[in-house]
């Protein structure tokens, strides 16, 4: 955009003065023009603020009219183009989903489909009566989990549902050969936004904490557990522990440091009780006998973390992440309880 403003600058100072040689009606034509040029590069005139020199505040020079009248909606925190373009997105997707709920469409069909399932999504009374019903089956996956190889293979099916767990994967150009992709693996895992959150000594991180493990016990005493407290208290310590080993931002963003490549074999060597082989089978991936390792000595403690904790925390653990993920698809209470969380509490 500056570079737009600089190039218009002569066209407007033109258009405003004129040129001595020509008639009045040639500068007003001018001016039309340079008007016009203007409005066709994008910039808008009527947000300007000329009570500010853009010499002094380009930004609010360009923007000041704009944010004067533009009122932040009360259920937003920020407000601009992109936001506006989302909402009219949703509106246009909102009308297309309540055709499709309306229409007498084939069975089977697409237009049917989407009907079905946003109207379901829609059914609040059954969603009420349903409470936690619809993860049973996926619950009953986690309790079956009988070993560490089995738990591993949960990481896989946990990529697939789109879940959090320890190991987040990627696909794609390999870093030092860009005509190739390669398997990227990092860590993840953690409900918090960063490992600052678990390990900060400040009162807010500390009040971060008590509230997260107040909502880890919430979650499971509404799914019955009598043991909800103690669970939390165990599930702290294992995200703590993971924070620990976690790399922080500034290591991240060294990317030198982020490319590590293996072979699966070598991988394998570095964390003896995760098997990158067997985990990318769980995960669908094949065809890859190598994958860039983003943070090799976290994934070192997780793979001891695999062998010394019990395999009922990481069950437990995988139950946490299967209903915070799914939380705001649930009944009102579950709804409730994440956004007390996520929304209130970190956002």
């Amino acid at each position: 955009m500056k570079r737009q403003i600089l190039a218009l600058a002569p066209l407007l100072v033109m258009a405003a003065c004129g040129d001595s040689h020509q008639p009045t009606r040639s500068a007003s034509a001018s001016a039309e023009s340079a008007v016009s040029a203007v409005r066709s590069s994008g910039v808008i005139l009527e947000n300007f603020d000329r009570s500010v020199r853009p010499q002094d505040d380009l930004y609010r020079f360009v923007n000041g009219a704009w944010l004067t009248r533009t009122e932040i909606p009360a259920d937003k925190s920020n407000y601009g183009t992109f936001t506006a373009l989302q909402d009219a997105v949703e509106k246009h997707l909102k009308s297309i989903v309540d055709a499709a709920a309306g229409a007498a469409a084939a069975p089977g069909s697409d237009e049917q489909l989407i009907g079905d399932f946003y109207a379901s999504f829609m059914d609040e009374a059954r969603v009420e009566e349903l409470g936690a019903a619809p993860l049973s089956d996926e619950l009953e996956v986690i309790d079956a989990i009988g070993n560490r190889e089995e738990l591993v293979n949960y990481f896989g099916r946990a990529q697939q549902l789109g879940l959090l767990n320890p190991v987040s994967a990627g696909i794609q150009p390999d870093a030092k050969n860009p005509d190739t992709y390669t398997l990227w693996v990092d860590q993840s895992g953690l409900a918090m936004p960063d490992r600052d959150y678990y390990l900060n000594d400040e009162d807010r991180f500390v009040e971060m904490r008590s509230k997260y493990r107040a909502y880890i016990e919430k979650l499971f005493e509404m799914a019955g557990r009598d043991d909800a407290e103690q669970v939390a208290e165990h599930l702290l310590e294992l995200e703590t522990r993971l924070a620990r080993a976690a790399w922080a931002k500034v290591d991240l963003r060294d990317v030198e440091k982020v490319y590590n490549p293996f072979d699966v074999a070598g991988a394998n060597e570095i964390t003896p009780n995760l098997d990158w082989t067997q985990w990318m089978a769980s995960t669908g991936i094949t065809g890859h006998d190598h994958l860039v390792v983003g943070q090799p000595s976290y994934f070192e403690e997780l793979s001891r973390a695999l062998d010394d904790v019990p395999l009922s925390t990481w069950q437990d653990y995988l139950k946490l992440r299967l209903m915070d993920g799914f939380a705001p698809y649930l009944s009102d209470a579950y709804v409730q309880a994440h956004f007390d969380f996520h929304g209130r509490t970190i956002s």
